[in-house]
């Protein structure tokens, strides 16, 4: 318990950057839009904000289509087991659905949702249930393997900052690309849509707003900056 109340006060400075954009998160899908393998868990996994291991232990069984009276409409849902164990219903979007039906597909797996089949959702190609280190290293070694700009820059100041070379300043702009960080992304994009924090902290499945808070730190601190005043100051217009 001391070792987890040290861990939630730890300053944002030692903290691992992973603030990663929407237009970042576009990048990464549309890159694996044709492995469907890939894609399937990137959609999940930044689409609901789930822990690399809550999405290793669903089944089938866990996947719902659910009516909604106020809306009249069916929708899907997800139930994860947090930590805790603790459960907690996540939204599945329709096209979501659609790239775990790909991936079950690709896996020849039955793609029927039956609340009596307790099998993993999501296996390996041997059709077993995944291992959280296992599948946690997959993805980060699939992510940092996009060819595209930002993670091309990122793995150069990975590289610089092995050998020594990278200034002691610019150590912060490296970002951690990770599972844990399309966790972050779910949360920034959220905020960005004008969910409420209390919200957003629920379906994380945090125990305290302060956590939640670390992860729209650095999004919050721009947006409250006091430059957003100057907009008409006559000095502004003057330059």
């Amino acid at each position: 318990m001391h070792h987890a109340f040290l861990s939630a006060k730890v300053g944002k400075k030692d903290l691992p950057n992973r603030d990663i954009t929407k237009h970042q998160v576009i990048q990464l899908l549309d890159y694996y839009r044709n492995n469907p393998i890939v894609h399937g868990l990137l959609a999940v996994l930044i689409t609901t904000g789930a822990r690399i291991s809550e999405i290793c232990t669903t089944k089938v069984s866990d996947l719902t289509r659910e009516y909604n009276p106020k809306t009249n409409t069916y929708g899907y849902w997800l139930e994860v087991i947090g930590k805790g164990n603790k459960k907690r219903p996540l939204l599945i979007h329709d096209n979501v659905f659609q790239t775990i039906v790909k991936f079950r597909k690709r896996r020849r797996l039955d793609t029927i949702l039956d609340p009596t089949d307790h099998s993993p959702l999501f296996t390996t190609p041997k059709g077993k249930a995944y291992n959280y280190k296992n599948l946690s290293m997959f993805i980060t070694k699939k992510l940092n393997e996009v060819d595209v700009p930002f993670i091309q820059v990122n793995n150069k100041l990975k590289l610089q900052a092995a050998a020594g070379t990278l200034p002691e300043k610019d150590k912060d702009k490296i970002l951690s690309i990770s599972p844990h960080t399309l966790r972050h992304g779910f949360a920034i994009i959220s905020a960005e849509n004008d969910s409420d924090v209390f919200r957003i902290m629920q379906t994380l499945g945090h125990e305290s707003l302060e956590t939640t808070m670390i992860y729209l730190e650095n999004k919050q601190s721009k947006e409250q900056n006091v430059g957003h005043s100057w907009g008409n100051n006559e000095v502004l217009k003057h330059i």
